[in-house]
């Protein structure tokens, strides 16, 4: 059974690159720099020079949940302690935050998922009882997002982890997770996250053509994914674009090429 710890450390949960956005004298674009570079200690302590807890900004807000998500996700399951104690700053920090009314409705929705992500990495640094007993909390926290922004691709991707992870007994269901995926591929169709995601997830699930056809003529509706082609056939194209896109970046992020990597030793299959 795939373990349900997957769900859900969300580990570059937004793959995205922002410019030219500025905060009173903070430039932002530095800041997703630094992310991108990994210097995460460093993005996190200029963003609480700038930060004004009597003003808070969403796009402060969410950069320095992902800035403490990142931190703690460089601890060593070792250090499990401290691990845990960085994703519960995390969630200290967030939590009067969710339910923000100003600023970007992006920005808003990326508060919610940040959270979710240290939510969820948490548990998973806890254990497995403690991943299962908050697996709801997660997809209301997905819901959440969507609520704030429907085209936030990432919260789909939270969706499509979740079922997943889990097994049908407790609940998953791949063909949502099929559905999940493709919203946000659709939504997002040059995030490296997703599209990694997507790959390993589809070629996980392994359904023939035969069998998604008869699954959707089943259901009336398809999952968002080709007829006609397997799921190791679609993980294939997936895996393509990948590469196509990734290799058309100038300066990839540290993600990016942790991405990348990933997905060639993954290529041997």
């Amino acid at each position: 059974m795939k373990s349900i710890l997957i769900v859900i450390a969300f580990t570059a949960l937004i793959s995205v690159n922002f410019f030219g956005e500025t905060s009173g004298s903070l430039d932002l674009d530095m800041i997703d720099r630094f992310n991108d570079m990994g210097k995460h200690k460093e993005a996190l302590e200029l963003l609480k020079k700038n930060f004004d807890a009597d003003n808070p900004e969403s796009g402060l807000v969410w950069r320095m949940e992902r800035e403490m998500f990142d931190i703690a996700e460089g601890i060593p399951q070792s250090n499990k302690s401290e691990k845990i104690a960085g994703y519960t700053e995390a969630l200290d920090f967030g939590l009067p935050y969710l339910d923000m009314k100003s600023g970007e409705k992006s920005d808003r929705a990326r508060v919610v998922l940040y959270y979710a992500s240290n939510f969820g990495s948490k548990c998973k640094a806890i254990g497995i009882k403690e991943s299962l007993s908050n697996v709801p909390e997660l997809k209301r926290l997905a819901d959440k997002a969507l609520d704030i922004d429907p085209r936030m691709a990432s919260a789909y991707l939270l969706k499509a982890k979740i079922e997943d992870a889990l097994p049908g007994i407790l609940g998953g269901d791949k063909f949502k997770m099929g559905l999940y995926l493709s919203k946000a591929m659709y939504l997002d169709p040059e995030n490296l996250k997703i599209l990694h995601d997507s790959d390993q997830s589809f070629y996980e699930r392994n359904w023939d053509a035969k069998k998604k056809t008869s699954i959707f003529l089943k259901k009336r509706m398809t999952d968002g994914t080709p007829e006609g082609v397997s799921d190791r056939q679609y993980s294939w194209i997936i895996c393509d674009k990948f590469i196509s896109i990734y290799k058309s970046l100038s300066e990839p992020a540290k993600k990016d090429i942790e991405l990348y990597d990933d997905l060639m030793n993954t290529v041997k299959r």
